[in-house]
């Protein structure tokens, strides 16, 4: 069973609504206790498969790519903006 779908099953037995629990009463301690370890044996094996899985990208990571410049024969125009908020203040200052 999937590690997602025990999970699943866990919460709705524990807090769904009465018609989506499973079981009339509580589960034991021992059926909760085996949900976690069947949790913590699913945790251990996906774990596992990525510590497997990450050796084999070892691969030095490559340097970035300079950025292309803009051609040469364009034109370079600085535009500065300022603020509505502040030509409002700054022409409150005045009176």
């Amino acid at each position: 069973m999937e590690l997602t779908a025990i999970v699943k099953m866990l919460e709705r037995t524990l807090y769904g609504t009465r018609s989506e629990r499973l079981r009339s009463d509580k589960p034991s301690d021992e059926q909760i206790a085996f949900v976690f370890d069947e949790i913590a044996t699913g945790v251990a094996a996906i774990e596992a498969e990525l510590a497997k899985a990450g050796g084999k990208d070892d691969k030095p990571q490559r340097a970035p790519r300079p950025r292309k410049e803009f051609g040469a024969h364009l034109e370079r125009v600085e535009i500065v903006s300022s603020p509505r908020w502040l030509l409002v203040a700054n022409a409150w200052r005045r009176f």
